[in-house]
């Protein structure tokens, strides 16, 4: 199960990547940050974790079987793409952390 549930996170991601290679451009959202921990994570552990952090949990996205996506609150001043490599070095507890991107149509 735990197999399955990765690939489709990926099959996923690569299909998104796909589809925003026709935009036009993309630009990161300047302080948000999408992250998926891993199965098993306590949510007292993910709550901990943010506030050690200093990021903010803006919105949850359920995924269904595939659990949640975090949509975090950078702290002011802290690049977002910094925030990103901090989360994912905890590759024990993260399974995903990325910048939250805005991509504009082609014209």
């Amino acid at each position: 199960m735990r197999r399955s549930s990765c690939f489709a996170v990926l099959t996923f991601l690569l299909l998104f990547l796909a589809a925003a290679a026709t935009f036009a451009g993309s630009h990161n959202v300047s302080d948000e940050l999408l992250v998926k921990f891993k199965d098993g994570v306590p949510e007292e552990r993910i709550l901990a974790l943010n506030g050690e952090l200093g990021t903010t949990i803006k919105r949850v996205v359920p995924l269904g079987p595939l659990g949640k996506l975090y949509v975090l609150g950078v702290p002011t001043g802290v690049p977002v793409d910094k925030m990103a490599q901090i989360y994912q070095a905890l590759h024990t507890v993260v399974e995903i952390a990325e910048p939250n991107q805005q991509f504009r149509p082609q014209r």
